[in-house]
């Protein structure tokens, strides 16, 4: 009785036993499948004739099949591609013979046709010496295969593009070259890649590049600067395998291979043409401005040497003219005066055309009195205009109004526009006026000349233009009058129009901006409109007159510069620096007139520095005289320490007044 408890205990415990291990596998059955059925990857089971025994849920839906639709379809015939399908069929004859796991790639089709490119692992599972059933399992490929396609594609195309180049390139790593194209090998007369292959950037160049630093350090350098800056371009010296020295441009461009390393993708450019064109350039902007430079020093040379004797034709002209009681003999001296007035004029008309096309004219703005100027200005045409028996009028409202202008080329401005007027009018005359509307001055001068045609207007503003042309044009002229007033205008900031019709005159009306200096009268102190017909007087110094030196060398300008002043100031004369000091320290003189241009051991700058150290010369002013009448002139004398500074040839009332005021403001 006993026994059989005891068995009957035994039977429910086996039963129990049984039972959790038939839990147990359910369990481990259960997460098998949940595992195959969730996995991204593709998984079937076969059996032995290929057929589908299970196909998992990831496998399905991208197939575009239900279970049903698939269980017991023969797996090759069904989902692969047929391409593919003969060597499937042999891996499956061959895993049960091999017993090992196989690796197989192949194309599987879905139920809309469409190929997926797939990766398969297969096992046999064997029951005993039989095979039971297969299990495979597979990857989506198609995305990798398109990345190593595409990547393919790019390797070849980036080795096609670095073979085929014709520009040098290489990659250069841990400073040196690890690979190259044939074009390298050609540029630098190599027989073949390997030649150039683990060499420093140094060893195929010269020791020193052009700017005298070593190769090698320099190339350091450079490789530097690209790892840092992502890429750097510069000019670089190789050398060819026969000794030739030729340049390059050189783009290094740093690439990273991955976080701890980084390649420089290196291109080169044969830039021996480039570089005999620049040097052909530079050597003919120097050529050019030599050339420049020899033209200026030759204008400034033919300055002085025309300007000098004018001096003496103009000057001893005049005092003919003055002195001279007999008639015929009188207006034989007064054409000769006319003659050198027109010579000087021409020969300013160049000398300034030289400077605006140099761009060297600049703008030097002084305060003057522009109403005094400008009958100052009219004044030296009344006998031109006279001896035309036409009248030249000047009218304004204002008395004076004093701004700040450039007063050289404010002089030009209203000479040019005054000659041009009496050059072209035989009947009639001139009228100049001169009035202020708010910041603007208003010059116009208006003739009742031949006029300009209206198809005529624009051309007479170039440079050697006429209204009248060629070798039976009427009037003379340079055709610079209006090219240069035009320019001058526009640089003082203003505008310059013109109104005119053939036979009818015209009327030149310059506007400029107003500069006002702190001396200008106010409203209530302007004058009435006043008609203005003589010049500025001049008036003498004294009883006592001013003594003065003028140092000299040339024997027509030491004659006739006392004989202008004569009666006004006494003149000493010395021909030569050393005299001149000789004099200055034997007497004080009230002002120095010094020549810059003295032939001897020193010129007038000389001179006069040695001069202004003697103690009662301080104070006392030397003015420059020179025919040296180029741009910076004037300034470069100013700088020099002269006083002031007079240009050859100049007039009696011009050099007279110079003197009246620089001697009166040091009294």
């Amino acid at each position: 009785m006993i026994n059989k408890s005891h068995n009957n205990n035994r039977f429910q415990e086996q039963v129990e036993e049984n039972k959790k291990l038939l839990e147990e596998l359910k369990a481990q059955k259960d997460l098998s499948n949940t595992i195959i059925q969730t996995t991204p990857a593709f998984f079937v089971a076969l059996d032995p004739n290929g057929q589908v025994m299970m196909m998992n849920d990831t496998m399905l839906q991208v197939l575009g099949y239900s279970k049903d639709e698939v269980m017991g379809k023969d797996f090759v015939s069904n989902f692969v591609a047929p391409n593919d399908r003969t060597k499937l069929d042999e891996t499956f004859k061959d895993l049960p013979r091999n017993q090992q796991h196989t690796f197989i790639g192949c194309n599987i089709i879905t139920k809309a046709g469409q190929i997926i490119l797939t990766e398969w692992h297969g096992s046999p599972i064997f029951n005993g010496d039989k095979v039971d059933y297969f299990i495979c399992l597979g990857i989506d490929i198609t995305e990798r295969k398109k990345s190593e396609f595409f990547l393919k594609e790019s390797e070849k195309k980036y080795r096609e593009l670095f073979e085929k180049s014709e520009d040098a390139i290489l990659i250069i790593e841990n400073d040196k070259f690890i690979d190259c194209n044939d074009s390298t090998v050609r540029m630098l007369k190599y027989n073949n890649k390997e030649e150039l292959l683990f060499t420093h950037p140094s060893e195929l160049s010269p020791d020193f590049q052009p700017d005298g630093r070593s190769s090698f350090e320099k190339a350091k350098e450079m490789m530097d600067i690209a790892i840092q800056k992502g890429n750097h371009r510069f000019e670089w010296y190789h050398k060819k395998a026969d000794g030739e020295i030729f340049p390059v441009e050189v783009l290094l461009t740093a690439v990273s291979i991955d976080d701890n390393k980084k390649v420089l993708h290196t291109v080169w450019r044969d830039i021996t043409e480039k570089v005999k064109a620049r040097n052909e350039l530079i050597e003919a902007r120097e050529k050019a401005e030599e050339a420049n430079r020899l033209k200026s020093n030759f204008l400034a040379n033919m300055s002085h040497e025309l300007r000098t004797p004018m001096v003496g034709i103009i000057g001893f002209s005049k005092i003919l003219e003055d002195e001279i009681e007999q008639p015929e003999l009188k207006e034989y001296a007064s054409f000769i005066h006319e003659a050198g007035n027109k010579l000087m004029n021409s020969l300013n008309l160049i000398l300034n055309l030289t400077k605006i096309e140099t761009e060297k004219i600049s703008v030097k703005n002084t305060r003057i009195d522009v109403i005094h100027l400008i009958k100052r200005s009219i004044y030296t045409f009344e006998k031109l205009a006279a001896q035309k028996n036409i009248y030249l009028n000047f009218e304004s409202e204002l008395e004076s109004l004093v701004i700040e202008t450039d007063e050289r080329m404010f002089t030009q401005i209203i000479a040019n526009l005054v000659n041009n007027a009496i050059k072209f009018t035989d009947e009639g005359g001139i009228k100049v006026t001169a009035n202020r509307n708010g910041s603007l001055l208003i010059i116009t001068v208006t003739d009742t000349g031949i006029g300009i045609p209206q198809d005529k207007q624009e051309m007479i503003w170039e440079e050697f233009r006429q209204v009248s042309e060629g070798a039976a044009r009427i009037y003379e002229g340079t055709g610079l009058g209006l090219t240069i007033t035009s320019n001058f205008v526009h640089k003082l900031g203003g505008e310059i129009k013109l109104e005119s019709e053939k036979d009818k005159g015209a009327t030149f009306t310059v506007l400029l901006p107003i500069k006002e200096s702190s001396s200008n009268p106010t409203d209530g102190e302007k004058k009435k409109p006043k008609k203005y017909s003589g010049a500025p007087k001049i008036i003498k110094i004294g009883q006592k007159l001013s003594t003065l030196l003028y140092v000299e060398d040339d024997r027509f300008a030491i004659q006739v510069i006392p004989l202008f002043l004569k009666g006004y100031y006494k003149v000493d004369t010395a021909s030569n620096g050393k005299e001149g000091i000789q004099k200055a320290k034997e007497k004080v003189y009230d002002a120095i007139l010094m020549d810059i241009n003295l032939q001897g051991e020193m010129d007038g700058i000389k001179a006069a520095e040695i001069i202004k150290q003697i103690d009662e010369y301080k104070n006392v002013p030397i003015i420059a005289v020179t025919a040296y009448a180029m741009v910076g002139d004037r300034e470069k004398y100013l700088q020099a320490g002269f006083t002031d500074y007079i240009s050859k040839p100049f007039t009696k009332s011009i050099l007279i007044e110079l003197l009246n005021r620089i001697i009166n403001k040091e009294k």
